[in-house]
């Protein structure tokens, strides 16, 4: 059983499985793998598992050499990021991390196996230009898959409103 702190980051082969969907792994296994990163703890990735499910996936994929544990213990966050001014009210900017976080769990959340495509591209963005247009993506998948108000919903709440 691992460790709520335990961390797991993708191998070479994690990211190769990620990118050709091979359809070796379950759904469920591919939507952890999508969200291994090196940084999330089990405790982050349990939600995306069936309750009680998480360590086998996980020594599912540690087996299959998609993932390897990286530490036992999370490294602290670091210092919130100040707040910042916008139209007289305070609000927290989000890290680009954290936002990607948000809005892979908030498509895997609505869509299941369906967004793990659109996920892995929300994970690789590497600014704020490539997450917006990433997000632009999923509107339209949401809003194609589910109706207009599903992806109004989903980007509502990824501003936090």
């Amino acid at each position: 059983m691992a460790e709520a702190a335990a961390v797991f980051a993708k191998t070479a082969k994690g990211s190769a499985e990620v990118a050709q969907r091979s359809n070796a792994i379950s759904a469920i296994a591919r939507r952890v793998l999508i969200m291994v990163d090196g940084k999330r703890s089990v405790r982050e990735l349990t939600p995306l598992a069936p309750p009680g499910q998480i360590d086998s996936v996980l020594d599912e994929l540690q087996q299959l050499g998609f993932v390897e544990a990286v530490g036992g213990v999370v490294a602290p966050a670091g210092p919130a990021p100040p707040p910042a001014r916008e139209g007289g009210s305070e609000r927290l900017l989000l890290s680009l991390e954290e936002a990607k976080r948000r809005a892979a769990r908030g498509l895997i959340e609505r869509l299941g196996p369906e967004a793990d495509g659109m996920a892995a591209r929300i994970e690789a963005c590497r600014s704020a230009e490539e997450l917006a247009e990433a997000l632009r993506r999923a509107e339209r998948l949401l809003a194609g898959a589910i109706d207009a108000t599903a992806a109004e919903s989903y980007l509502r709440e990824l501003r936090g409103r």
